[in-house]
């Protein structure tokens, strides 16, 4: 009795030991495949660079005259109109040096009424014989160099009214000083080398986007192309732009060539600011209205993809479009917004993957052709 029951128990064992095995096996375990929705609606391709905030107008104000900071008439940030005082340096140097040089004027003046009254005698001795050709040539150039002097004279006043007035440093253009390298008291020095004393920008209301883009892709842009860039200050806004203008200078840098490329944008409420770093996007092409698809679903070759249709998967020829890296748009005969498109194999978990490399065969369950 003992022994048939130890039998019974033992069958019983197998005939589970079986029935796991059998569900457990690979030869029987279903695939399940992982899909994506199809879907309408557009889609663009973009070039992605990284672009540097800039004013429309900037301007790099520099002394035109050596001397000391009396005053200063603007500081950072300050709203300036062209004329606008910015900066007076100490002008009593100046005043001097013109009186100096009005003296000067008076001087050749009077050696030339001087020169106007002996070449008048020289005319009257020489009309009466009384005087050789020699004496009447000698006052007339007499005369000429008197007046030459005198118009040196004035020329050297103006001088000296010019730095007179360029002791006193303007604003050249309407716009926000964006930075100021000067103090009261600080000595200046004019010359090619001259240090800026101020930069101005013109109004921040409307600002430039100034990039640099691959020659690979410099082909594919054009002027009036839409453009969307954000920055760091404000991550969550998507600001607007337009490409204003393509340069032709080409820029090497390690064996690689770029190309600038200049966008204008609005900044009514003074967000951007200069110098502050764009993650620019400039739409090349845009497809409204389209079929489109995740590019995993195009992975099967020839250009197919692989629709589940009641737990099958069914092959749909598709010609690909434009993709912006994540989606694709195709023209299919068979494809619609309701399919789903097979983008990958899921297997459970704890068992064997078959997954074979790229090119090397189909995959474990994967529809004919893919790989």
């Amino acid at each position: 009795m003992n022994r048939t029951i130890f039998w019974v128990i033992g069958a019983l064992a197998l005939i589970a030991l079986g029935s796991w095995w059998g569900l457990h096996s690979p030869a029987r375990r279903v695939p399940r495949y992982r899909t994506a929705a199809v879907e309408r609606g557009a889609i663009e391709t973009t070039v992605s660079v990284s672009g540097t905030i800039r004013p429309v107008e900037q301007v790099e104000v520099v002394a035109q005259v050596s001397g000391t900071v009396q005053r200063l008439g603007a500081d950072f940030n300050a709203r300036v109109r062209a004329g606008q005082v910015l900066c007076q340096l100490e002008p009593s140097a100046f005043h001097l040096r013109v009186a100096i040089a009005e003296a000067a004027v008076a001087r050749a003046a009077a050696a030339l009424s001087d020169g106007e009254r002996a070449l008048g005698r020289a005319r009257e001795r020489h009309s009466s014989a009384a005087a050789p050709d020699s004496e009447l040539e000698s006052a007339e150039a007499g005369l000429e160099q008197r007046q030459a002097d005198v118009q040196s004279a004035e020329v050297a006043l103006e001088a000296t009214h010019a730095d007179l007035e360029h002791a006193t440093i303007r604003s050249p253009i309407d716009g926000v000083v964006i930075a100021r390298h000067l103090e009261r008291g600080q000595a200046v020095a004019a010359g090619p080398q001259a240090p800026r004393l101020f930069v101005i920008a013109s109004d921040l209301a409307r600002v430039q986007v100034e990039a640099r883009v691959a020659e690979a892709d410099i082909g594919r842009l054009r002027v009036g192309l839409p453009v969307s860039f954000t920055v760091d200050a404000f991550p969550d806004l998507a600001f607007r732009a337009a490409v204003s203008q393509l340069r032709l200078e080409p820029v090497v840098e390690r064996d690689a060539v770029t190309y600038a490329i200049v966008m204008d944008a609005d900044n009514p409420d003074g967000k951007l600011r200069p110098g502050m770093t764009a993650k620019v996007s400039v739409g090349v092409a845009r497809h409204d209205d389209v079929i489109k698809i995740p590019n995993a679903a195009l992975r099967f070759q020839p250009a197919t993809v692989y629709v589940l249709r009641d737990g099958r998967p069914l092959p749909v020829p598709v010609v690909p479009g434009l993709t912006d890296g994540a989606m694709t748009e195709v023209r299919a005969a068979d494809l619609g917004p309701n399919d789903r498109v097979i983008v990958g194999l899921e297997i459970a978990a704890g068992a064997p993957s078959r997954r074979t490399r790229p090119g090397s065969g189909p995959q474990l369950g994967a529809p004919p052709g893919a790989r």
